[in-house]
């Protein structure tokens, strides 16, 4: 009877076929138990993955022989339509290994699908001609030329003719070893045809045509001192302009082109000119011989062409250039130097943008009349090529050709004005530099509408962000809210909105939309029926949303969820609203999503970003979310990730980041707690230490002989790839085992094995329940959510649990809010650390800590927020001799890698070195 692989193989096979992304994803699905249904019929294991966006199955054929996966498929569209491996796949993957050991007393997972390698290319037979000097000639009867090729006609028994044909290589030696009365057979041009003196090269020239485009000629270059003279039979053969090879200056070359007929009398060895002779080829490059004689190089590759000295050609053959290209300066770096304002008219602005190099001034309206005509990246200026700035390239400007300017908009000012890095640039009546500046640039303004037909109290920085908003909708622009968790963005929203409601000619039907996560839909109905009852929200949620468009004329604001707005999303495009906010803005940082692409369809005049955490992976998906509010103001990806990702991400440039902090700021507000902590209550955060009990400590000892040992030694061969997945696995089993030992055992019950830790949970709890504080729990494993509800329920401790898995997350959350007997709250990190308030509590414990703090903060944040009236007293706990206490340390001497502009990096586990996994598992 066949048995599973060691998770560390089998994982290892689907880990090579999965993206890192898919695969973590498909942790986070296990970890909140979205799993279910799994079941195994003969050969086909199949398993329900439930997801925001619905249930999903996968199916696991195994070969009859239960030795192998025959293949594995899930009804998501990535997989069925792409055919990549998704995350409900990893999730399933993950569930079986962890949890049904009845299917391993069958099942031999011996390897993942791949995809199969490409076939090789038959080398081809080549066949070896020997010439009649080398067999005995026999007698010779007619010797002709086909093309290049010599033909040799000879008798080799009387009456019986027979040929061979040479090739460029092996006649000279046949021809020099005829005797004279054979060499009459030859044909006349071809009878004083020998090896001539003079080498040849293969090599290019390269020059500008009458159209400036540079043009590549093949060529083979006769190597002739300086001191000889070039037989008249070769004069027709040459360009009539000497030049130098670009790498051997001591000598001239005459060039030879192949454009006369010549390119067939290349071989190996030698070139031939017929009726001239043969000359050596010093080197023969086969990559010469394969490229067309005349190169047409496009604009963007002369370009780099020209600035690398040739380089890719260089090692194709010798490079010769034409003395139009020995001075000619490439300018890719323009950078604008002066913005003049000649008038602003309902809203315009009316701008001489200009350029300055090398000395010379050139006027933005000249770059870009002559880029219209030629639509070339780069433009001829005398002895410049001018590379178009992509500035010039990625704005829709509208010009004036009669005032001889350009006519820009209050956010292509905006991007102008970033260019330049300073306002110092900017030149022209003080009347019109006062307007730019209140078009560009926010200041506390007085104007904003009263909010007093609300229920809304500010605080001051809310009102200033409030201020803000009113700023960005007055102005045209459209904005990224990011304030950290907790300080009241859906107020500044909810304030915008009913400004904008009260100033507007026409109030009634739908004005606002706001799109949010399925998680804080009724966390927006409850906080606009609180404190905004003027917006009159409607929720367009539900199996039967349809009858409530009916009602949308008696509503003004749509609180509808991400993935409502997909599927509906046909409808909702319809409508020009005034106000779109898309809330958590990160669950649409992908562009390449159906539902990014649908929010992106929408209209409206305020496009409206709010998050905590938008830039959760990598500067791109910021880059995402400002294309859904501004299309087109950072570039396109390719430019962004040249220009941005790769100075800033890679290089560290610190001008590059400053640069894009001032492209992007005006755009964006962010305050964190530490700028209005005076406003919220004191917090205190605690790690309280414990150690493990004997059987916690076996148990660790035992993994750490078995599993870690072996990855230790491999991570310290550095030649080999840093197996993640594999110490991912080790060092989970580990927290675990710190956690409680039921948890190794699969079992519920808190009596089921001693643990530190729990014995330290009890004693706090206790401690926490007499001083009459409520209590939020956290841990990010559903079986120790588990253990300790039922811990809870056998004391008869009121409580409320909260995971992925949970309906109604309104009413849990309310209870505990407004029950004084419900006096716990147990949620997981992820499921319960997000859109909700628990400022009910007091009391915050973090049973089990993860690499990313930004999690456990973020969590922490549901207590610890605006509405918060108590002391907060936050306790972390740590197991004493354990990865636990090193992942403490390390979450504090590496927080500077965590974090990076608006948030901490989700993939902080791939930051540490090996140093720091064998570390861990030491």
């Amino acid at each position: 009877m066949e048995t599973f692989l060691e998770p560390s193989k089998w994982l290892s096979q689907l880990s090579q076929a999965i993206s890192q992304d898919e695969w973590l994803s498909g942790i986070d699905l296990y970890r909140e138990n979205r799993i279910s249904k799994v079941d195994r019929f003969e050969h086909l294991i199949c398993g329900n993955v439930h997801t925001l966006e619905g249930k999903k199955e996968v199916r696991i054929k195994l070969h009859p022989s239960g030795r192998m996966i025959q293949w594995v498929e899930c009804t998501c569209t990535r997989n069925r339509k792409k055919g990549l491996y998704c995350q409900h796949i990893a999730a399933l993957f993950f569930h079986i290994h962890q949890e049904r050991s009845d299917f391993s007393a069958e099942t031999y997972i011996n390897s993942i699908p791949q995809v199969a390698a490409k076939t090789e290319e038959a080398e081809a037979a080549r066949t070896m001609v020997h010439g009649l000097f080398q067999q005995g000639r026999g007698n010779i009867v007619k010797i002709d030329f086909r093309g290049s090729i010599l033909v040799v006609h000879f008798e080799v028994k009387a009456g019986q003719i027979s040929q061979i044909e040479l090739d460029v290589d092996r006649q000279p030696a046949f021809l020099d070893s005829l005797a004279a009365i054979e060499k009459r057979l030859v044909p006349v041009e071809f009878q004083n045809m020998k090896i001539i003196e003079e080498t040849c090269i293969q090599g290019f020239y390269f020059y500008l045509d009458d159209a400036k485009k540079l043009i590549g000629r093949k060529v083979l270059a006769l190597k002739k001192g300086p001191s000889k003279k070039i037989s008249t039979s070769l004069e027709s053969y040459h360009e009539k302009v000497s030049l130098r090879s670009g790498d051997i200056q001591e000598d001239v070359w005459i060039q030879a082109f192949l454009e006369d007929g010549l390119g067939t009398w290349i071989g190996q060895k030698y070139f031939a000119i017929p009726g001239v002779g043969y000359f050596g080829i010093e080197k023969t490059y086969i990559d010469w011989i394969e490229l067309p004689h005349t190169l047409k190089i496009p604009d963007q590759q002369a370009i780099e062409l020209i600035s690398s000295a040739f380089k890719s050609y260089s090692d194709k053959g010798h490079i010769f250039l034409h003395k139009s290209l020995s001075n000619l300066q490439i300018v890719d770096d323009l950078a604008l130097s002066e913005i003049h304002v000649l008038q602003e008219k309902n809203g315009w602005f009316y701008l001489d943008p200009r350029y300055a190099t090398n000395g010379e001034n050139v006027g933005m309206l000249d770059l870009f009349n002559r880029y219209a005509k030629q639509k070339s990246p780069y433009l001829k200026s005398d002895k410049m090529w001018i590379k178009v700035p992509d500035l010039l390239l990625n704005s829709q400007w509208s010009v004036d050709s009669a005032s001889k300017c350009i006519k820009v908009s209050n956010l292509e000012l905006i991007k102008l004005k970033q260019s330049l890095g300073g306002t110092h640039k900017i030149t022209g009546k003080e009347q019109l530099l006062q307007k730019i500046k209140e078009s560009t640039e926010f200041d506390t303004v007085t104007d904003a509408p009263s909010l007093d037909h609300t229920k809304l109290v500010l605080r001051e920085y809310q009102k200033t962000g409030y201020e803000w908003l009113w700023w960005l909708y007055d102005k045209g622009l459209h904005g990224l809210l990011a304030d950290d968790m907790g300080l009241g963005k859906t107020h500044q929203a909810m304030a915008v909105m009913s400004a904008i409601q009260m100033k507007a000619e026409d109030a009634s039907g739908p004005m606002f939309l706001c799109v949010c996560p399925t998680t804080v839909l009724d966390h927006w109905i409850d906080k606009i029926e609180s404190f905004a009852p003027n917006l009159k929200a409607i929720k367009y949620y539900g199996p039967k949303r349809e009858l409530l468009v009916k009602n949308f004329a008696q509503g003004n604001t749509i609180v509808t969820t991400y993935g409502v707005l997909l599927r509906d999303f046909a409808m909702l495009e319809q409508y020009n609203w005034h106000v779109i906010i898309l809330d958590e803005a990160h669950f649409v940082k992908n562009n390449k999503t159906a539902t990014y692409r649908a929010a992106c369809r929408l209209k409206a005049r305020l496009r409206l970003c709010l998050s905590g955490t938008p830039m959760e992976n990598r500067l791109s998906e910021l880059k995402n979310i400002f294309d859904f509010m501004v299309p087109g103001y950072l570039g396109t990806d390719r430019e962004f990730n040249k220009n941005y990702v790769t100075p800033i991400e890679t290089q560290n440039n610190f001008e590059k980041e400053q640069e894009l902090r001032r492209l992007i700021n005006p755009l964006k507000m962010r305050r964190t707690k530490q700028q209005v902590l005076s406003d919220l209550p004191e917090k205190v955060e605690d790690t309280r230490h414990c150690w493990l009990s004997n059987e916690q400590v076996a148990l660790y000892k035992e993994v750490l002989a078995s599993q870690a040992t072996p990855l230790i030694h491999s991570l310290k061969n550095e030649q080999g790839p840093i197996p993640y997945l594999h110490v991912f696995t080790v060092l989970q089993l580990l927290k675990q085992i710190c956690d409680h030992p039921a948890l190794i055992r699969k079992s519920t019950d808190w009596r089921d094995g001693e643990s530190g830790k729990f014995e330290l949970f009890r004693t706090l709890l206790s401690e926490a329940l007499e001083s009459n504080h409520k209590i939020v729990i956290y841990s990010q494993y559903l079986q120790m959510i588990e253990i300790i509800k039922n811990y809870l329920t056998e004391l008869k401790i009121g409580h409320v649990v909260l995971t992925g898995k949970s309906q109604k997350r309104g009413e849990i959350v309310k209870k505990f809010q407004t029950d004084p007997e419900i006096k716990v709250f147990v949620g997981s990190l992820l499921a319960g650390g997000l859109g909700i308030d628990l400022t009910a509590a007091s009391v915050v414990i973090h049973y089990d800590r993860w690499w990313n703090a930004s999690k456990e903060n973020q969590a922490t944040d549901r207590v610890h927020r605006i509405g918060q009236k108590s002391f907060t007293q936050v306790l972390k706990l740590v197991s004493r001799g354990t990865l636990e206490e090193k992942i403490n340390q390390m979450i504090a001497e590496k927080d500077g890698l965590f974090n990076r502009f608006l948030e901490r990096d989700e993939e902080a586990f791939k930051s540490l070195t090996r140093e720091d996994l064998i570390n861990l598992l030491q």
